[in-house]
């Protein structure tokens, strides 16, 4: 998720976690770029748990995010979750 083009690739001085997918509250290395955009990552949670997603708005340098950042994105993503065993 670290690629970055249109306005965005001017916001280098953010952070290289600037605009990541947050999984748990945590980043993630999503791996290299990918053309298509599809990335996987693989974890396990215990029977019961939840999972949460957070697209991360702040300075990826300092990892604080700033929530009033948060107003005026837009657009979609989509995650699947498929479970093993």
């Amino acid at each position: 998720m670290r690629n970055t083009s249109g306005w965005l690739a001017d916001w280098t001085s953010l952070g290289a976690n600037f605009g990541d997918l947050q999984v748990n509250g945590q980043f993630v290395n999503w791996g290299p770029f990918n053309a298509d955009h599809k990335y996987t990552l693989v974890f396990g949670v215990g029977t019961g748990s939840t999972v949460n997603f957070r697209i991360f708005d702040g300075d990826g340098g300092t990892g604080m995010q700033v929530p009033s950042w948060y107003s005026d994105n837009s657009g979609y993503l989509t995650v699947e979750i498929y479970m093993w065993g």
